[in-house]
């Protein structure tokens, strides 16, 4: 499946706030792309489908799986397509609505006083609601159904009939009804078993009461002029586990063995029927021992099958026009976003974690998933998205599922570095012979780590601590939080600790970025401190190391944008500004990629948009080394694409030169370039200027004489 299926761009990025660059498209993972699941809410046609979700209303065309119209949803149930596809019926606030496919414009309201659900469209162009017929242009009331039916009216592709139900006595018999003479004709004989009906084809799955041995009969009734010509397709001791419609005039069934020892079928097949003679078009065996809900394509020979209760098993079945099964696709498993509680962006892509049903995904660069069932405590996923832990098993490859270590006797999940230590109670372990193996002294309460993972950031009382892949102290330094702010967090990069606070002043909020560089000779000092204002309601998400932020104001969802800002930490400059509308659905979890170049949102829709950063300055540093060499440092926001990120240089006197450029190589953040100085006879101040997307940042350097 090639990446233009999966990942769509779907309307365009407003520009980057400021002279500094447009910031690139974004990229959107559909987490179920439609050839994945089966389409619902589909045109007579077969053409087009409508789909609304967690505040986002879409049409496909599903000739090119594109989405060809979107808009914020108004519409609690855009439940019908008109037969053209023309017009489709959604509601809000209980009113019905006629709006155009096109544009998504008002034609009409309906004059009804319930919402859109349960509401057809008529072969003739007319809508049947309950027991009333509208205008399917106009809205107006026509008159009174023939009869009602609660939910949808089930009308026949011919165009002729309607399925419907005749009363005789006390009994409901399964039945057509003729649109031009008026009359229902019965086609079965009694309601046992299951009932598949699309108005001028049904099935009914007859068999006694609790009596397995009993061969079950397969009643295929087809509309005539004389009424409902019945065969009857006897299936064997076989259980029936499901049956549905399969493209324009097939029926697919999902057949078993019944085990008395274990009370269900097994050794199970699929057999497809033709829907106009009951004629047994092929059987196979399915593949999977497991009953499965069947999901079809009105239009063509495809079906989705997914285990029942979970899900987690699921596979695409596709048959070509002569009935011979020529394809069987295992699919991914179903996640409900909505019940995601991990999400984590790594190198690889995006990998989203569900305790209920044990799994864990990832979407990739390459467009591919990765996945393993199981697991019934999943607590983190590594950053390189190649592991996870499960308190229950241990450390588990995600691409295999092997196990790559047994779980330790801590009963929590532990903290996946980037180098591929991990963290356990304050604790360092490393992974040897399939053992999580402690290492290094016992370290204080963690608070993070730097980008790489090589450094991490420890916090006991008052007091920050710095230490190395090996748990040895690299610096450390007090900082008392008054009591009248609120301390938020820290990030670590490289010699470098960034403290969030949030205090109030008056009615107002500020945060308060904290910037303290670790000394050689032990301690740390504070640089800088960098006020922003703040809504209490705003959504903050850090990226590495604290360099930058994701910022998303409150309240502009419901106008039908998704704004939100990148900041820049050490000045609070918005460096980029992001007005999409790919999706209106409000987020559920965000989370920077490891490289801090793209931020991810999982949004309710089951859609991922990742927005990518480009990279900005973010500081740069001089110092003395002896009378003649100096050297200098630049540092960036993120870290540099492949080919690196070239920045240029220029000296403010000739008594210190640079290179005119620097590279900062591809994956780097930093890097670091000589100073040339000359003798001076008095102190001298040197500027040392970068600059990068036409921003400059300049750093002073005095020579001594």
């Amino acid at each position: 499946m090639s990446t233009v299926r999966r990942c769509f761009t779907l309307l365009s990025l407003v520009a980057a706030a400021s002279a500094l660059g447009q910031t690139p498209a974004p990229r959107v993972w559909r987490y179920l792309p439609l050839d994945q699941i089966v389409p619902a809410n589909v045109a007579p046609n077969g053409r087009y489908m409508i789909q609304s979700v967690a505040g986002t209303t879409r049409v496909w065309d599903l000739s090119t799986l594109s989405v060809i119209r979107e808009t914020p949803s108004r519409w609690e149930y855009p439940a019908a397509l008109s037969f053209d596809g023309q017009n489709f019926i959604g509601s809000i606030g209980g009113t019905p609505e006629i709006r155009r496919v096109s544009d998504f414009s008002l034609v009409s309201n309906l004059s009804a006083n319930w919402g859109a659900f349960g509401m057809s469209y008529a072969p003739d162009g007319s809508i049947w609601a309950g027991s009333n017929r509208f205008d399917g242009t106009t809205g107006t009331l026509i008159g009174p159904t023939p009869f009602s039916v609660y939910g949808s009216y089930n009308f026949g592709r011919n165009g002729k009939t309607v399925g419907h139900t005749v009363l005789e006595g006390h009994t409901q018999y399964p039945a057509f009804y003729n649109l031009t003479s008026g009359q229902a004709f019965r086609y079965a004989n009694g309601t046992a078993g299951a009932l598949v009906a699309r108005g001028d084809v049904a099935v009914s799955a007859i068999r006694k009461i609790n009596v397995f041995d009993d061969p079950i009969h397969l009643l295929i009734a087809q509309r005539t002029t004389n009424g409902a010509e019945i065969w009857r397709f006897q299936t064997g001791k076989f259980q029936l586990d499901n049956l549905v419609p399969l493209g324009p005039d097939r029926i697919l069934l999902q057949v078993g063995v019944f085990s008395q020892q274990s009370g269900h079928s097994e050794n199970r097949w699929h057999i497809v029927l033709n829907a106009n003679t009951g004629q047994v078009i092929s059987r196979n065996q399915a593949p999977g021992d497991f009953n499965a809900n069947i999901e079809a394509r009105p239009d063509i020979y495809e079906a989705i099958l997914s285990e029942s209760g979970t899900g987690l098993r699921r596979y695409r079945i596709t048959y070509n026009a002569s009935g011979d099964l020529v394809r069987t696709t295992w699919l991914p498993p179903v996640v409900d976003l909505s019940t995601a509680y991990l999400f984590r962006a790594t190198n690889r892509g995006v990998s989203v974690g569900q305790q209920r049903k044990g799994v864990v995904i990832e979407r990739g660069s390459t467009d591919s998933f990765f996945h393993t069932f199981g697991p019934s405590n999943i607590g983190e996923i590594a950053p390189d998205g190649r592991s996870f832990y499960d308190s229950t098993r241990g450390l588990i490859d995600t691409r295999t599922g092997s196990l790559l270590a047994k779980p330790t006797t801590i009963n929590y999940s532990p903290i996946l570095l980037p180098d591929g230590r991990h963290l356990f109670n304050k604790r360092m372990f490393r992974v040897q012979s399939g053992q999580l193996v402690p290492f290094g002294p016992q370290v204080p309460d963690y608070v993070g780590y730097s980008p790489d993972g090589t450094r991490t950031l420890h916090l006991a009382g008052s007091v920050y601590t710095v230490r190395d892949d090996a748990g040895a102290v690299v610096g450390s330094f007090e900082r008392v939080i008054p009591d009248t702010d609120q301390w938020f967090g820290a990030y670590l990069r490289g010699d470098q600790v960034v403290i969030q606070r949030s205090l109030k002043v008056g009615n107002a909020y500020r945060l308060a970025f904290e910037y303290w560089r670790l000394l050689p000779e032990g301690g740390a000092e504070l640089k800088r401190t960098v006020n922003q204002p703040s809504d209490s309601s705003s959504f903050f998400v850090f990226g590495p190391g604290g360099r930058t932020s994701f910022y998303r104001k409150s309240g502009l969802i419901a106008t039908g944008k998704n704004i939100a800002e990148i900041r820049r930490t050490s000045d609070g400059k918005v460096i980029a500004t992001f007005e999409d509308t790919d999706s209106y659905a409000p987020d559920l979890a965000s989370s920077w990629s490891p490289d801090g170049s793209t931020i991810y949102l999982l949004r309710k829709d089951g859609s991922i948009v990742g927005h990518e950063v480009p990279a900005f300055l973010d500081e740069i540093r001089a110092a003395r080394l002896d009378s003649t060499t100096s050297t200098g440092r630049i540092l960036l926001t993120r870290s540099a694409l492949a080919g690196g990120t070239l920045v240029e240089l220029t000296s403010s006197s000739t008594k210190a030169t640079v290179p005119a450029t620097v590279l900062v190589p591809g994956g780097k953040s930093e890097v670091s370039f000589a100073i040339e100085t000359m003798p001076v006879t008095a102190t001298t101040r040197v500027n040392i200027k970068a600059t990068l997307k036409g921003e400059s940042f300049t750093i002073p350097l005095d020579l001594l004489p």
